[in-house]
């Protein structure tokens, strides 16, 4: 059996096919769908411009930093219950 002629990286499932099992499946996609079609979903989904990186990375700094700040302010009230049970 021999290398996936597509992939070059997958076996081929019989001596004389050229697609392994993924690589048909791709096929039978772009079959059922056209090639235009798949590349613009593709690049929709997997690529990712930097501009569009850099705003989902602010989000995420952003939403992290919200979470700190909530905990910071609940064990800074948790501290001030404990103390005013002392007294």
């Amino acid at each position: 059996m021999g290398v996936c002629k597509f992939c070059e990286i997958e076996v081929c499932e019989t001596w004389y096919g050229n697609w392994c099992e993924k690589c048909r499946r791709i096929k039978h996609i772009i079959n059922l769908f056209t090639l235009d079609k798949v590349i613009s979903v593709l690049d929709s989904v997997l690529i990712v411009d930097e501009l569009t990186q850099k705003k989902k990375i602010n989000e995420e700094l952003k939403t992290q930093l919200t979470k700190k700040e909530y905990r910071l302010r609940e064990l800074k009230l948790n501290t001030i219950r404990e103390e005013d049970e002392v007294d």
